[in-house]
């Protein structure tokens, strides 16, 4: 089933992407630029929403809106609220993304849950 076929609510993709990052701990680089999908298996906050089915390895070095646009993946979801989540991946110390996550997350009217000893912040 692809996310086309089981589209996501804004909650859902931010909760999912959260948990990824919080377990990842690291962005998803590959020779010094952030990837959707590296060849090591990381991803990105949006590579982690796309299924192996949606993924293309020609979506590398396109940008959020390009890519949901062109490649007619993640319908439904807030353009710009992936835009906000691919940026604290790409662009922030993962020491400030728990910080980040809240401060999207009242922005975009969602529920922010901090990080717990089950589900731990970043590492740092």
């Amino acid at each position: 089933m692809t996310n086309q076929e089981a589209s996501m609510t804004n909650q859902e993709a931010f909760d999912k992407m959260v948990a990824h990052l919080r377990k990842q701990g690291k962005p998803a680089k590959q020779n010094g630029s952030c990837r959707y999908r590296t060849e090591g298996g990381l991803m990105c906050a949006v590579g982690c929403l796309l299924t192996d089915a949606e993924y293309k390895r020609s979506m590398e070095g396109k940008g959020v809106e390009y890519m949901l646009h062109f490649y007619k993946v993640l319908p439904g979801l807030d353009t710009n609220l992936l835009a906000e989540m691919q940026d604290t991946h790409d662009a922030y110390d993962t020491t400030t993304w728990e910080a980040r996550f809240s401060d999207i997350a009242t922005r975009f009217g969602l529920v922010y849950v901090p990080a717990t000893p089950i589900q731990p912040a970043t590492p740092t």
